[in-house]
């Protein structure tokens, strides 16, 4: 029952995160939530698959909302993350991702090894 809460609860975070993402301007999004005060309940792998399993219900969900939306989750469960954002040469231009990190590890949208270079994030931002 846990993980349909789990589930619930990101397909919900993904689908503001489009919305928002649509309407308002990215600068609304690009700070990260305080993480909760309390302790975390859920694992971080059971969090990463609730945002992988309920990305298929939400219309263009792309790498940078499944990101955002995860972000908000591990932060109402009490983890703190980083966002980052990279870009890379495309036969078309470029191409930008999104992948989250928590504890030091990448959680979310793992890029291939050395494929996008990373964006400077600004001072007081929590991402990259």
């Amino acid at each position: 029952m846990r993980r349909f809460f789990l589930f619930l609860e990101a397909a919900m975070l993904q689908a503001a995160v489009r919305l928002a993402l649509w309407f308002l301007p990215a600068r609304t999004l690009r700070r990260a939530p305080r993480p909760a005060s309390r302790n975390p309940q859920p694992a971080l792998s059971q969090l990463a698959w609730a945002v992988n399993a309920s990305t298929r219900l939400i219309p263009r969900s792309t790498c940078l909302v499944r990101a955002l939306a995860a972000q908000r989750l591990l932060a109402r469960h009490g983890y703190p993350s980083t966002l980052h954002l990279g870009v890379a040469r495309a036969p078309n231009g470029l191409d930008a991702h999104a992948w989250l990190e928590c504890q030091g590890a990448i959680l979310l949208g793992a890029p291939a090894p050395g494929r996008y270079t990373p964006l400077p994030g600004r001072p007081g931002d929590q991402y990259s």
